[in-house]
């Protein structure tokens, strides 16, 4: 995080702020390995001037990001045989596929490929003047902001079960 204060004068302060925060978290259920993965980004820029001894303005732009993700893939942990999403999943479907993977007598069952990959942006200007005029203060203002949000869902999710231990062996 960057900060930045300047004052022009006695009539005129700009700030500006700069902020990112990224994470990434990669834990594991035997063979899976599930990463999974944050980015927030914020850009802040303010400016507050005394137009006259009794006007004052203060205006505020404000432009942040934020992205996350998961994803799961079967490893070699374990002496296990990783499989890939592609050999569970038709030719057609789209590289954003997905797998869901049970296993014969077992209670958990294991997700290949993209869960998620969620995206938002936003960006926002707030202008408010303030005239103070003796007794009585009068304050006005805009505050106008635009989200984009993108819900990046898999694209497409099979799921297979093995009923047999021979039919898993069978496949590769």
């Amino acid at each position: 995080s960057i900060k930045i204060d300047r004052n022009f004068g006695p009539r005129l302060l700009l700030t500006g702020r700069w902020n990112q925060g990224v994470s990434r978290r990669i834990s594991y259920l035997l063979a899976q390995r599930t990463t999974t993965g944050s980015d927030a980004r914020t850009l802040t820029i303010n400016a507050r001037s005394v137009v006259r001894a009794r006007l004052f303005n203060e205006l505020s732009a404000n432009s942040s990001s934020n992205a996350s993700d998961n994803f799961s893939d079967l490893t070699d942990r374990l002496d296990a045989t990783p499989l890939d999403v592609r050999d569970l999943v038709p030719s057609f479907a789209p590289a954003s596929s997905s797998s869901t993977l049970s296993l014969p007598g077992q209670v958990q069952d294991y997700t290949i490929g993209p869960a998620v990959a969620n995206r938002q942006v936003q960006a926002q200007i707030v202008d408010n003047v303030s005239w103070n005029t003796g007794r009585h203060g009068y304050r006005f203002g805009v505050d106008a902001r635009r989200l984009t949000p993108a819900y990046g869902p898999t694209e497409y999710r099979s799921s297979v079960t093995f009923n047999t231990l021979s039919s898993l062996l069978a496949t590769r």
